[in-house]
């Protein structure tokens, strides 16, 4: 397995080059879809509710409307601060009709964002775990004294419980 981060429109040409090479590329995948996988494999009780996944970047949110573990919707926003997100995540909750919780990840959340966009919200959010149900040798895990939210790595570890 090979992995590489590419910027879109550079995806075609890798495709050609690795067709040249007798290669075939399979899978061009995107974080944000990667941790609907994270999300998927990790909560399967998603699969019977309506929820939003919220990618968290510096300058942008990704939003994934899921319903019956159907995407219905996605969409992004451009956000320049912190009270933007919130704003923005505060909207969604009122906004969409029949939503039960939504779920944030990425780079940029962090506890204190989380709490703030908890308050705002009137609905559930929560932290995708995105090892909630995945075994992990003790040989791999962080030294107790080491702390990084597993919510951060979400796209990573969702392109890892990929089955094909």
């Amino acid at each position: 397995m090979l992995s590489v981060s590419v910027r879109r429109q550079l995806a075609h040409v890798v495709q050609q080059a690795l067709e040249k090479l007798g290669l075939t590329l399979h899978i061009v995948d995107v974080d944000h879809f990667s941790a609907d996988t994270a999300l998927r494999v990790n909560y399967p009780d998603t699969n019977r509710k309506f929820l939003a996944l919220i990618g968290m970047k510096e300058n942008r949110l990704d939003v994934s409307m899921i319903k019956n573990g159907t995407m219905e919707g996605y969409s992004y926003a451009v956000v320049g601060s912190n009270q933007e997100i919130v704003d923005y995540i505060a909207a969604l909750s009122r906004e969409a009709k029949g939503i039960y919780a939504i779920t944030a990840y990425g780079p940029y959340l962090d506890k204190d964002l989380l709490v703030q966009i908890r308050r705002a919200s009137s609905l559930l959010v929560e932290a995708l775990n995105p090892l909630r149900h995945v075994k992990i040798a003790d040989s791999l895990r962080l030294a107790d004294h080491l702390s990084s939210p597993s919510y951060r790595f979400a796209s990573a570890v969702g392109v890892a419980l990929r089955r094909d």
